[in-house]
């Protein structure tokens, strides 16, 4: 070739692209404008991260409070096996058992003498608070006061109904002694004076066999 030929060829326009190599490069760009939409800034990303963590707190709350739940549902059943009345069958309606006897606790308030002939008139007594008593009847409330088989008199030593020396102190100066669940010991107070009471009987099986 010669030279002025080959200049000729240097100098010469570049040929126009073809159609399908304009909609190559159409394409080409415009799947990078919609990457670079899509793609999230630093900002979104961040957000976007924030944005998960309410529904994480929301998780745990709700798991804590299912625990919460569960263990309380499973104490108030521990108590009521542990107090569960072994001979309940046997106790008058309204009444509860606890070991040998079903228990009485009245919603009325009376004096000493009405809650006494009360629970005369069931074949019962005012109820004798042993220890043992005491850990029972505090599932009951505990801010209520009630009459007990205390009987009248006065000082710190007294006797229970049927004649034992009662082992539950007696403080203050009336002559009949109630009790409050969250004492150790009862109060003395006026006969008149109005307050609920608690009755006990013994259990008997149904060959009344006392047990």
């Amino acid at each position: 070739m010669e030279r002025g030929e080959i200049e000729e060829s240097i100098l010469a326009p570049s040929p126009p692209p073809s159609s399908s190599e304009e909609r190559r490069e159409g394409n080409e760009a415009s799947r990078l404008r919609k990457f670079h939409l899509e793609e999230p800034t630093g900002n979104e990303t961040e957000t976007n991260r924030w944005r998960l963590k309410p529904s994480i707190v929301l998780n745990v709350v709700f798991f804590i409070f299912i625990i919460i739940l569960l263990a309380v549902v499973l104490s108030n059943r521990t108590e009521q096996t542990s107090c569960n009345p072994v001979f309940a069958e046997y106790c008058p309606y309204n009444w509860t058992g606890f070991r040998n006897k079903c228990y009485y606790f009245s919603e009325e308030e009376g004096d000493w003498n009405s809650s006494y002939d009360f629970c005369v008139s069931n074949n019962a007594s005012l109820a004798r608070i042993e220890e043992d008593e005491k850990a029972y009847c505090k599932l009951h409330d505990m801010k209520r006061s009630y009459w007990i088989g205390i009987q009248p008199g006065m000082g710190e030593t007294r006797k229970w109904l049927n004649g034992d020396t009662a082992t539950m102190k007696v403080i203050g100066t009336g002559k009949c002694a109630y009790w409050k669940a969250q004492d150790d010991n009862a109060t003395a107070s006026r006969c008149t004076s109005a307050h609920q009471w608690i009755c006990s009987i013994s259990v008997k099986s149904k060959n009344h066999d006392e047990i």
